[in-house]
């Protein structure tokens, strides 16, 4: 079975599960869950993030089709101007 298909039976099973089997395989994965940093807290700042980040790439994307920007090129020619 693939990572994939595991990961998918469990999100069915956890989601179908009763409170006691989640609290139980909670409590199996507690050290592990709070070792990789997963907290609501940060997962809240991360859902922020997550938003504010995708607002800036949508914004840059709409400036670059505007045509407002800077090639690797012109950047590579302009340090090596400052170099001389």
């Amino acid at each position: 079975m693939t990572v994939a298909a595991i990961k998918e039976k469990l999100h069915i099973y956890i989601s179908e599960a009763d409170d006691d089997k989640v609290k139980a395989l909670y409590t199996l994965l507690e050290d592990q869950i709070a070792h990789h940093g997963f907290t609501s807290e940060n997962m809240v700042s991360d859902v922020d993030f997550l938003k504010h980040y995708n607002q800036e790439l949508d914004e840059a994307e709409a400036e670059i089709a505007k045509g407002n920007f800077v090639s690797h090129n012109e950047v590579k020619k302009n340090f090596a101007s400052k170099k001389e």
